[in-house]
């Protein structure tokens, strides 16, 4: 990816909320609970926290990882964090010890902030143990406000006021580290570039098309929809980021009336589970003039009900690799192609869809992978050249993995996925991942992992077991003992014993045959 060689990267996320900071010194940039920050306090903010990272020694080059429910002190660390040229990552608080320890094993921070809610204590403090190099390490309080936590993070020397020291990164240069698994089932780190970044921000606040952004952020900090899609869009966007914990519906609700939000975005989950509200009806929608959802598939009957009320409303897609939704639906869509498409791509990346195994483009009709060549697309893995190297083709274009095909009204339809990957609610699960953790019981010899269809997820994992001879093992006990090994959105909703498992001529499980027992009911 080209970028700008330059000592303050042009275009850079801190350098476009320098200039905010100047144009627009009083506008209201987040909200959380009682606390507000106009776009001056939140650039102060960045420029003490930039120091206070200077002075711990943080350089260009270096991790910073933070795990922390979605609150400003994440916002504020992040883009501290990126103007000094060092890489951010982001860690999930429902991660267990193990795969927080995967995750900082893998991308070696030299530092590790917690806000801390005292809940599924002692996780960070495991997996750090396991690290030789420990980092430094700093606990913030999640019942505390955000700008008691920033008091707390100040630097010795107060930063000079036109200090641009901590611009030290070019275009080109990782501004943070994603953690996507792959076929293997073990999270890979995507680096995404400081003008990949950027340019995503741009682009989609173009397509946005809103008058003044103000949007709820509630999406976890590791997933790229909460950094980029929502947090860094915003900013280049000029608008207003309302931080919320967790998602809730009924909060949300209520926070879109009162603050008057512009734009209601997530994955089809979360608008599902608005719809659902009683409230739902009662709620004042005028303000909004944009509901976006991406991540999955939305129903034909949601669509209806949003379209209902009079709002602007776009499917989008994008993925980790792509740093940003690279296609969406045109304003004129009907609501089944709202429902069943994702649109066609933005000017500017290229899309195709080509054979798999050839890259060979393919005809309107015929079903492929989408692959995108454009300027939001990542760097590559963290140290993982190989997986790097499989991720995109011979000219270029990044593989997505995922199954689609152009429909004769011009819009792209996704069918399927390649790599045998699902989404349930909107996340990324890898059955592979999940397999290796309900391996590791010590009554299970094999497990299989397939998604199926769930009328509130989307989709959902059910997994097939071969328990040892004479055991025994409660669905419930297993989904308590995956619960200390994984995200709760990746455990099994189902599980099936089996003595055998059906297979293929070449000797692998025949996960057609599995999905159709569930679909005949024959298990």
């Amino acid at each position: 990816m080209s970028g700008v060689e330059s000592k303050e990267t042009s275009g850079s996320l801190p350098s476009t909320l320098k200039d905010l900071s100047i144009a627009c010194p009083q506008k209201t940039a987040v909200i959380f609970k009682h606390e507000r920050w106009t776009y001056l306090e939140l650039e102060q903010r960045v420029c003490v926290l930039r120091a206070w990272l200077i002075e711990a020694g943080i350089e260009r080059g270096d991790r910073v990882a933070m795990m922390s429910a979605p609150r400003p002190e994440f916002y504020i660390m992040f883009l501290a964090t990126i103007s000094v040229g060092a890489i951010w990552v982001g860690i999930n608080p429902k991660y267990s010890a193990e795969e927080i320890s995967h995750v900082t094993s893998l991308s070696r921070p030299k530092l590790v902030l917690e806000v801390s809610d005292g809940e599924r204590p002692g996780r960070l403090e495991l997996a750090l143990s396991k690290d030789s190099a420990l980092p430094k390490r700093v606990r913030l309080h999640a019942s505390d406000s955000a700008s008691a936590n920033l008091e707390r993070l100040k630097p010795a020397h107060p930063p000079v006021a036109d200090d641009s020291e901590g611009f030290a990164a070019s275009g080109s240069d990782p501004a943070l580290i994603v953690f996507t698994s792959g076929t293997t089932g073990k999270p890979k780190g995507a680096l995404i570039s400081h003008h990949g970044l950027a340019a995503g921000a741009k682009i989609q606040t173009a397509h946005f098309a809103v008058s003044d952004p103000k949007i709820i952020c509630n999406l976890p900090i590791n997933h790229v929809g909460c950094v980029a899609d929502i947090c860094a869009t915003t900013l280049v966007g000029g608008g207003t980021l309302v931080f919320q914990e967790a998602f809730d519906p009924i909060l949300m609700l209520e926070t879109i009336e009162q603050e008057k939000l512009t734009i209601i975005g997530g994955v089809p989950t979360m608008l599902h589970a608005l719809l659902e509200q009683k409230a739902f009806r009662s709620t004042d929608l005028s303000s909004v003039e944009l509901v976006l959802w991406g991540g999955a598939a939305m129903s034909q009957r949601a669509v209806g009900q949003f379209s209902a009320r009079g709002a602007r409303l776009k499917a989008a897609y994008g993925m980790t690799e792509t740093s940003c939704h690279v296609c969406f639906t045109p304003d004129d869509a009907s609501e089944a192609q709202l429902a069943e498409t994702i649109g066609t791509p933005i000017d500017e990346i290229e899309l195709r869809i080509a054979a798999p195994e050839t890259d060979a483009p393919l005809s309107q009709g015929e079903v492929g992978e989408l692959q995108v060549r454009g300027p939001t697309n990542f760097i590559g893995y963290f140290e993982d050249e190989r997986s790097t190297k499989g991720a995109f083709s011979a000219d270029g274009f990044l593989k997505t993995g995922d199954l689609g095909f152009l429909r004769a009204d011009g819009l792209v339809e996704i069918c399927g996925r390649s790599k045998n990957m699902f989404k349930s609610g909107g996340y990324n699960v890898y059955p592979r991942e999940v397999e290796l953790a309900i391996e590791t019981h010590p009554d299970i010899l094999e497990a299989v992992v397939i998604g199926i269809p769930d009328p509130k997820f989307q989709e959902v994992g059910a997994a097939f077991i071969r328990l040892k001879n004479g055991a025994e093992l409660a669905p419930d006990a297993l989904k308590d003992f995956l619960g200390t090994r994984m995200a709760n959105y990746k455990i099994p909703k189902s599980f099936v014993p089996l003595s055998e498992f059906p297979l293929l001529p070449i000797g692998k499980v025949d996960k057609g045959a599995l999905a159709e027992m569930l679909e005949c009911d024959t298990v």
